[in-house]
């Protein structure tokens, strides 16, 4: 068997490991997590398990940044497209007011609700083990609510700071926080069917605009989304 082939194996049993790790939790919950059933479902012995990952805590922290690739860059770079889509029709005196953020807001928000929404199981599975912080998985999985949030705070800071609106790093912490469970408590009030997700979206977004007036009133005042 030639080098080439002994990769391409291997990786491709590395990413049924993890893909397989996933279905566990999503079927059986996190306390029925196991290395012996993970290995199981693959096809392989448990102790091959260690030619791919040494322990589950390394295998769940690759299942986190499988997500965040998944989720997280591709929305950021929507993001950026979008500003820079939007300052790119404006004058020079209103290159990126409210109107941009606005749009900007609406984008980013639309595009949460649709990604947490078309894998909600996953997302419900996440924020249990966010909450709940014990069992085999013990908040490892969980933890990526964190990351996440963190990620957004570079994110942002960065892309007002590009347009010569400087934050400080707590407001910019109360507004991504502020935003996260705003939108996590109404993806699940959709997904519940208590109510329609434009409705949540338009409200989110509202709520959105309010906060940057509040936290950076000298470059989005009067604020009417």
């Amino acid at each position: 068997m030639s080098a080439t082939v002994r990769q391409n194996r291997a990786r491709n049993t590395r990413e049924a490991l993890l893909d397989n790790a996933l279905k566990l939790l999503l079927e059986e919950g996190v306390n029925e997590f196991s290395m012996n059933k993970i290995a199981k479902r693959t096809g392989i012995a448990q102790p091959s398990f260690y030619n791919h990952f040494r322990n589950l805590d390394q295998l769940l922290a690759e299942l986190r940044e499988r997500m965040r690739k998944r989720y997280l860059s591709p929305l950021q770079d929507l993001t950026k497209a979008k500003v820079s889509a939007e300052t790119a029709v404006k004058t020079e005196d209103s290159s990126f007011n409210l109107e941009v953020m606005t749009a900007v807001n609406r984008l980013f928000i639309e595009q949460c609700f649709q990604s947490i929404l078309a894998d909600i199981d996953v997302f419900r599975l996440i924020l249990k083990d966010h909450q709940q912080n014990s069992g085999p998985v013990g908040g490892k999985l969980g933890v990526i609510l964190d990351e996440i949030n963190q990620e957004w705070i570079r994110f942002f800071t960065a892309l007002l700071a590009e347009q010569g609106i400087p934050v400080a790093k707590q407001e910019m912490c109360l507004y991504v926080d502020c935003m996260s469970a705003l939108i996590h408590s109404l993806v699940l009030g959709c997904d519940g069917g208590r109510y329609h997700q434009s409705k949540a979206i338009e409200i989110t977004t509202r709520t959105s605009c309010v906060l940057l007036a509040d936290l950076f009133p000298s470059y989005f005042p009067n604020i009417q989304p």
